[in-house]
């Protein structure tokens, strides 16, 4: 069995449709094709689609169906023309024609509901950013790793390549028995959120290499077969993105993405994505120390600015009022930032309005590597060789001389 479409690596880290310009989706605006609840399950759709080994699509039919998936990341829903098109030329193609009857469906259950509120202009679009985001963590059974951080610093900044090694380290090491992965979510804009978009994808990369190489010498083994479609399904980068200045799209690592106009669906939607909806991640020990068939979710705070202490904050109040069904554990990642928020929850401890156990809701960690180790350590998990190599890899890279797990 062979995986075409995914031989290159620069192709499948940077796994982001194009963006459409933005006088397009002006035009396409005014056609009433902005819909971004029906977008949300076109996408989902979309990416089993084209990740399916057993679909033979014709490059015709993959341009389309990447068109579309591009569409649905902006929250619009393809034209009846392109609808058309894409039935036309996948006539006996009955997975892509099921797939047609879907996208109608969807536009129009959703189309009759926005209607019948009654709401228009702004209000919709703010409504419809809430339901979308609810959508989408509805169809996410799994938790996942949540990342926030600063849009502003570029590669090379310590913060940066700090983050894109993290989240490939814990992708591409923390494996499960189904041949799945760790996942991550950020806020799809530049910066930090690039760089765990882009490390998780680099981490997929290099476990999907391992799954090749396991198939290749044992090419009729239906568990690995199985394993490479499990993990083909499973969208290892996510993000809820926004429309500000400083993030007019979504960056290129991405597997799936929702857009949102508000700050407000946006950080709701990502904490709901990240606690997932039905699974409890209660640390099991196995007998060699690690978690056994358990997802190590997370959420990691790394350098940023008021937008990623608002999150930070936010989460913060969340879990100190019992009001996430599964609290996450919330790593401050740098010696700056955790300054920041340490001495900020000290001063309100002086203050008298927390408690002493509040000052125990954030884990701080000097950098990147102590931010490993103790996440390791909260999961109760032992570092495997992939880790262990990762470290020194980054160690020499960074000229860090630093020794962990000693």
């Amino acid at each position: 069995m062979s995986f075409p479409h995914c031989e290159k690596k620069a192709s499948y880290v940077k796994a982001s449709p194009k963006c459409f310009s933005k006088e397009e989706l002006e035009r396409r605006y005014k056609n009433g094709e902005r819909d971004n609840v029906a977008a949300v399950g076109i996408q989902l759709k979309a990416f089993e689609i084209l990740n399916n080994p057993f679909l033979d699509l014709t490059q015709e039919t993959r341009e389309l169906m990447e068109k579309i998936q591009s569409l649905a990341f902006s929250g619009y829903h393809p034209s009846t023309s392109e609808i058309a098109s894409l039935e036309q030329i996948c006539h006996r193609n009955e997975r892509i024609l099921s797939f047609v009857n879907e996208i109608r469906n969807d536009i129009k259950q959703s189309q009759s509901h926005w209607k019948a509120t009654k709401y228009t202009g702004e209000r919709l679009l703010f409504h419809q950013d809430v339901d979308a985001v609810a959508n989408l963590a509805s169809h996410l059974e799994e938790e996942r790793i949540i990342v926030f951080g600063s849009a502003r610093l570029k590669a090379g900044h310590p913060a940066y390549d700090g983050t894109q090694w993290l989240m490939r380290t814990l992708v591409g090491s923390l494996t499960h028995a189904d041949g799945t992965t760790e996942q991550v979510i950020t806020g799809g804009g530049p910066g930090i959120m690039e760089a765990a978009n882009k490390g998780a994808m680099e981490g997929a990369w290099n476990h999907y290499q391992t799954l090749l190489e396991k198939l290749h010498a044992h090419p009729e083994d239906p568990k690995i077969i199985q394993h490479i479609l499990n993990f083909r399904m499973q969208m290892q980068s996510l993000a809820i993105g926004i429309i500000v200045p400083h993030e007019q799209s979504y960056n290129e690592y991405l597997q799936g993405h929702v857009i949102s106009k508000t700050f407000s669906p946006r950080k709701m939607g990502i904490l709901s994505a990240g606690t997932g909806r039905s699974i409890n991640h209660t640390p099991t020990e196995g007998p060699n120390g690690n978690e056994e068939g358990k997802r190590k979710p997370a959420i990691f705070v790394m350098t940023g600015g008021l937008g990623t202490l608002d999150e930070n904050y936010e989460v913060g109040t969340l879990t100190q009022c019992n009001k996430l069904k599964n609290p996450l554990p919330i790593f401050i990642v740098g010696e700056k930032m955790s300054e920041i928020v340490k001495k900020s929850t000290e001063g309100l401890y002086d203050l008298k309005t927390i408690k002493p156990k509040d000052l125990e809701l954030f884990i701080y960690c000097a950098d990147e590597f102590d931010a490993l180790e103790k996440y390791l350590d909260y999961y109760k998990t032992l570092p495997n060789e992939r880790i262990l190599q990762s470290i020194i890899d980054r160690r020499n890279e960074a000229g860090i001389q630093r020794s962990l797990f000693n």
